[in-house]
Formats: C-alpha cells, sequence, structure tokens
C-alpha cells in the first residue's frame, strides 16, 4: 500500500489538495494509496515511521508554524526516496524548492488544472523507483531493486554488478552488456564505456574523460563518447 502526505496548515487547502489528489488517483484507476493529511510540518517530522514508509509529500511551503523548504531539506535527508511536491501560492521559492529536490510545484490558483499532469507523472516516477529486474546470477536466479545498482561491469563473459546501499552486495553472471543495457534504459541506465553500465543517478561529477560516482569511485569516458554521455547525464539530472 502506497502512502502520500499532504502538509498545509490552512485548512480550506489542506482539505483541497486532499481530494484533489483523491480525484486524480480514481481517476488513473488507483487504489492502494493510503492519504494522511497535517495541518504542521512539525507535527508532520514527529511521525518519523510514517514518512519511512511514505512514497510521496504534498507540502506548503509557507506555513505560520515553519519553513515548508526546512521541512523538505529535513524529510529528505532521512527519507532521500520521497517525492516532494510543494504547493504555493507564489513561484519565488522555485529554486530552493528544486534544491530540495522538488519533484513538482503546484500554484494554489490552479491545482485543478495542475494536479492531473502531477498525479500521473507521479505514479509513473513511483513505479520506477520501486522496479525490479529478474536475473539469472551465478549463484541463482532472484530480483534485485533497481535503484540498488549502481554500476554494472563487463569483463570476460561475466557481467559483475556493483550495488549500493542496503543491498551493497557484487553479484556476477554470464552476460552481455548490450542486451542489459536495453533493459535497464528505461531507468536511467547509460553506456559510459563498453565495459560499464551505470545508473546516472549515482553520477557525482564529470569532466574530461571520466565521472565520478557518489561511492567516490571513477569510470573513465572515451573521448569520442564523451559528448554524448554528457548529454545523457544532463538529462537524467533533469529527471532526478
Amino acid at each position: 500500500m502506497k502512502k502520500f502526505v499532504i502538509c498545509d496548515d490552512e485548512t480550506f487547502y489542506l482539505e483541497k489538495v486532499k481530494t484533489l489528489v483523491q480525484e486524480n488517483l480514481e481517476k488513473a484507476g488507483v487504489t492502494d494509496v493510503e492519504l494522511y493529511a497535517f495541518s504542521s510540518g512539525t507535527k508532520l517530522l514527529e511521525q518519523e515511521k510514517l514518512l519511512a514508509k511514505c512514497q510521496a509529500v504534498f507540502l506548503d511551503i509557507n506555513m505560520q508554524d515553519c519553513s515548508g523548504l526546512d521541512i523538505a531539506f529535513q524529510i529528505k535527508q532521512k527519507n532521500p526516496d520521497i517525492l516532494l511536491i510543494f504547493v504555493t501560492a507564489y513561484m519565488d521559492y522555485v529554486l530552493a524548492g528544486y534544491q530540495a529536490e522538488a519533484f513538482r510545484f503546484l500554484l494554489k490558483d490552479d491545482l485543478e488544472a495542475m494536479m492531473r499532469e502531477c498525479i500521473l507523472a507521479l505514479l509513473e516516477k513511483i513505479d520506477k523507483v520501486n522496479a525490479s529486474i529478474f536475473l539469472e546470477f551465478s549463484d541463482g536466479a532472484r530480483n534485485i531493486r533497481v535503484k540498488h545498482i549502481l554500476y554494472v561491469e563487463s569483463f570476460g563473459h561475466k557481467l559483475y554488478f556493483h550495488m549500493q546501499g542496503e543491498a551493497k552486495k557484487q553479484h556476477e553472471m554470464y552476460g552481455n552488456l548490450s542486451d542489459l543495457e536495453k533493459r535497464l534504459r528505461e531507468y536511467g541506465f547509460c553506456r559510459v564505456h563498453k565495459s560499464y553500465l551505470v545508473n546516472m543517478q549515482f553520477v557525482e561529477s564529470m569532466k574530461r574523460y571520466q565521472i565520478t560516482l557518489t561511492n567516490g569511485q571513477f569510470l573513465p569516458i572515451p573521448k569520442d563518447k564523451f559528448q554524448w554521455v554528457r548529454e545523457e547525464y544532463m538529462k537524467a539530472m533533469e529527471e532526478i
């Protein structure tokens, strides 16, 4: 069961956002979402167990008891996979909102028109974030979460899966990197080198002719592929 949170200190907008989210989920044929409403950002932060299981938070930027942006930064610090949708009467906070990794901005004066696209994009993003792939590894077949794959290395006739987070274990299998690339491309993976298929969300930085991953590791980029890889990197940054 998915969990969405709505937080706004104005009762009118709290109820309005909740109603619009529910209506658009029903239109999309989605029935496995629980909605939770809070009128205080401070009270929301106290709900650590709920936030740990939550997929999305609709958050008012301007609240009396606290700054919505401060709440957003604290939520993302502990729960980096949560998608933040800022609900605001002004667009002055867009830059700061993107620093908090905002997924969408919804204007309070235009909620009805903007909510439909937001919900559809949100559901698509959640599906990708939670996606798994079934693979035949040397020690047995299993599903692994796509978001846990840091990069895949090809050496000889084997593929080595370098993982991150709680799933920080290297898996190996016989296979072709080109075939795997076709399966993982839609999830933001890029073939930066003939031997490396990289999950672009874990690229910390990029310079000639290499990328640095979030774990501090460097991977080479061939000179003739550098421009293309840079363009793919920029696309990935826009989607994250």
